[in-house]
């Protein structure tokens, strides 16, 4: 099992753990103690709180908690070849959009230099602000770019230096996570985001990786949902279970705008 820890925004640090072991007798024993160990560390106030994320649905109802959340969750397997995974892809949302960026000469560049890092920024703080949304502070793509070094790359399509799209992804073992995307919605016509998802599959073919991470979508959030659909990954469910100590309550509805930790090193191996 791999363990990850990550600051809150209590200051001290919550605890996050993916679940994925086979679904043997000893596997929900083993699964059931880590819980229950977790859940005694926030007890006795060594943590503000805690957070599984509960893969398998037992694990969930084991964990118990008082506002489970419950996402669509998107792999895609990578291992077939290259012919078959475009095949996959939805003809008309996925298909002809990256071939109408190639032939509207849409420009593919990726790496993890200062300047793509601050394309792919501005990007995204544009988008966000159009959605009302802070976007997290550049300190915090910094950090993870000096942190995961070689395993970050960023993608960023433009045309006639116009930055179009960008996204960024983590590398981890054998598999591709995407993390961050971002897309100036006046060019939408053009494909880009379709063509960033297209180059960054084929790069994890060059790199031999196994699955590509799509990520959690909320369940409003259809549009996105469908959009990962069409890209022919495969739809499972993943549960976040959190546990918080006494006289700390956690509750999203509380906070509804985002909020960031202050800018710390931070290196998740």
């Amino acid at each position: 099992m791999e363990q990850t820890r990550t600051p809150s925004a209590a200051g001290k640090s919550h605890s996050e753990s993916p679940f994925t072991e086979p679904a043997s007798a000893q596997a929900k024993k083993a699964r059931a103690a880590i819980v229950a160990a977790i859940q005694k560390t926030v007890r006795d106030g060594k943590m503000k709180y805690a957070q599984i994320r509960a893969i398998h649905p037992e694990l969930a109802r084991v964990a118990g908690s008082g506002a489970p959340r419950t996402f669509a969750f998107h792999t895609l397997d990578l291992t077939p070849p290259v012919d078959k995974l475009y095949g996959a892809f939805h003809r008309t949302a996925m298909q002809l959009p990256v071939r109408r960026a190639e032939r509207e000469g849409v420009f593919h560049e990726s790496g993890r230099s200062d300047a793509l890092l601050q394309r792919f920024y501005a990007l995204l703080v544009a988008m966000r602000r159009g959605h009302g949304l802070p976007a997290q502070p550049m300190s915090w793509f910094a950090n993870l770019a000096s942190c995961f070094g070689e395993r970050l790359t960023v993608h960023v399509a433009s045309r006639e230096d116009q930055p179009l799209a960008a996204i960024l992804t983590l590398r981890h073992k054998d598999t591709l996570v995407y993390k961050y995307g971002a897309a100036d919605e006046r060019f939408r016509r053009l494909g880009a985001m379709p063509l960033l998802l297209w180059k960054a599959i084929l790069h994890a073919k060059e790199q031999r990786l196994s699955v590509f991470d799509l990520g959690r979508t909320d369940s409003a959030a259809t549009r996105l949902g469908t959009f990962k659909d069409r890209l022919g990954a495969t739809r499972s469910t993943v549960t976040y279970v959190r546990w918080a100590e006494a006289g700390h309550r956690i509750s999203l509805e509380a906070h509804p705008g985002p909020r960031f930790p202050p800018p710390m090193r931070l290196c998740l191996q």
